[in-house]
């Protein structure tokens, strides 16, 4: 299946892309075309039965809940830098986000050429344990708004993290 392996590492790569890539909400959710293009390629492989096709399906799904998870951290971001509180938080998002990007592209790039990803891990160890500072954040803010957007963030990262793990395994 070399062909679906190549179009979902094109999926990866474009997910870890749109990670660090400004967020606009007038725009439509990035990485779509790509979705499409990669459930189309796939679309044979359902029906089959073998390790490998079952493996690129799951790739496949678990890449869509990786996407849902950054759209949904980023919007998070966003709304926690329109107060003067959520600078911090904001920042270990960012971090999230950054970390989620390496592990993306690492992703990518072993599937699309064989490339070891030694690392990748390693870092989504590192992406889990990114979740604590902001339960921290979560805990002592006064603002119950951006406790509970803090508190949403730590809820995405913890599924980012999952989803990351699982696509890694």
């Amino acid at each position: 299946y070399e062909l679906e392996r190549r179009q979902l590492g094109k999926l990866y790569t474009e997910l870890s892309r749109m990670t660090v890539a400004p967020v606009d909400g007038l725009d439509a959710p990035r990485a779509s075309a790509t979705i499409t293009e990669t459930r189309l390629a796939l679309a044979a492989l359902a029906r089959l039965r073998t390790m490998e096709a079952i493996r690129c399906v799951s790739l496949m799904n678990q890449a869509e809940r990786i996407r849902l998870s950054l759209l949904t951290l980023a919007r998070l971001r966003a709304r926690m830098v329109r107060h003067d509180q959520g600078l911090a938080p904001a920042e270990i998002v960012d971090q999230v986000l950054t970390l989620a990007s390496r592990i993306l592209d690492s992703i990518g790039k072993l599937l699309a050429s064989g490339e070891a990803a030694d690392a990748t891990a390693a870092w989504a160890v590192e992406l889990q344990g990114l979740a604590e500072p902001l339960a921290r954040e979560a805990a002592k803010e006064t603002s119950a708004f951006l406790a509970a957007v803090i508190a949403s963030a730590r809820f995405q990262t913890d599924a980012l993290a999952g989803q990351l793990r699982a696509a890694v395994d």
